[in-house]
């Protein structure tokens, strides 16, 4: 089977085939098992309107971010737009997904010209290929321009899973994922499942 590649991605799959088929083979899932986190993953939108990430890496540095959006019909593969930094950095990193860009496909554009159209953001470390299971960030999921507008310019949201959600719960389409907003200085040091305890940023 294709690399998994993200934390979210394992913990989406997970919960789309338990209520389905009842049980899950995970023979030879053993790369899912030993994944761990390189740190944690936030998204705000700026004073002049530019989507803005926040990561802290921890455990890796980071390197790129993903921007991705379904494609224009139902069995199209996802549109991406990559951000590169110009070195692998570790600690506290904003990472603003500049607009316009003159990418092809054009992601970014397309995300701010149309506010209710979702959109992942997935951050990769610098993976120097010497660890057979590398550390990953949580990804974002599903967010929208709508949605980052709907809160105060400037307001880190964190996205979390809702560990009360049931079975029922999720054959009934409801959201498995929470916002959490927070502040800069909060997301450096507020405990998350996504980073270990001693995974902050000064």
């Amino acid at each position: 089977m294709p690399r998994i590649r993200n934390l979210t991605a394992i913990s989406t799959l997970l919960l789309a085939l338990g209520p389905t088929s009842g049980c899950i083979d995970l023979s030879g899932w053993d790369e899912m098992a030993n994944l761990s986190s390189a740190g944690d993953t936030a998204i705000s939108l700026s004073e002049d309107g530019t989507i803005v990430m926040h990561v802290i890496a921890c455990k890796a540095p980071l390197q790129e971010i993903n921007v991705s959006i379904r494609g224009d019909y139902p069995e199209a593969p996802r549109k991406k737009e990559t951000v590169r930094l110009d070195s692998p950095q570790y600690g506290y990193i904003e990472v603003p997904l500049t607009y316009p860009t003159s990418n092809d496909p054009d992601v970014i554009n397309t995300i701010m010209n149309e506010p209710d159209r979702p959109f992942w953001i997935e951050p990769y470390i610098y993976d120097d290929g010497t660890q057979k299971y590398p550390p990953h960030f949580p990804s974002i999921s599903g967010v929208t321009l709508r949605g980052l507008r709907s809160h105060p310019p400037g307001t880190i949201l964190h996205q979390t899973w809702d560990e009360h959600l049931t079975d029922e719960d999720f054959v009934n389409g409801k959201d498995p994922l929470l916002w959490n907003s927070t502040t800069s200085e909060e997301f450096k040091h507020i405990p998350s499942h996504h980073r270990e305890p001693d995974c902050v940023a000064d």
